[in-house]
């Protein structure tokens, strides 16, 4: 949104600290202000920089593994199904499928 509008002071300036503080500086000093933030920002991303890629590389490793597991399981299910279908009677024919009967409900009978 743009608002058209006049400054009276143009060589003191409101800088927003956080928390909904201001401070009144000079424009030379919030020039120094704010270089020394970046400074401050920059430093920090630099020390946090190692961290991320060192976390980067264990998620990628992670995933590596994650994604082996999952061919090895999914080999060893298709393997698991071709051994039972192999082994059903020669009495079943090829479009007959296995069906598992539902569980019989249990009752619990109250004793008084």
């Amino acid at each position: 949104m743009y608002v058209p509008g006049k400054l009276h002071d143009v060589e003191h300036v409101l800088i927003n600290v956080g928390t909904g503080y201001y401070i009144e500086k000079t424009a030379e000093d919030a020039k120094g202000f704010f270089k020394r933030k970046m400074d401050f920002f920059t430093k920090q991303m630099e020390k946090m920089q190692p961290a991320l890629q060192e976390k980067h590389a264990t998620n990628q490793a992670a995933m590596e593994m994650m994604g082996q597991k999952r061919q090895q399981l999914t080999a060893l299910g298709e393997s698991q199904a071709g051994s039972a279908l192999s082994e059903q009677s020669p009495m079943l024919g090829s479009n007959s499928r296995i069906v598992r009967p539902e569980p019989k409900p249990r009752v619990r009978r109250l004793i008084n």
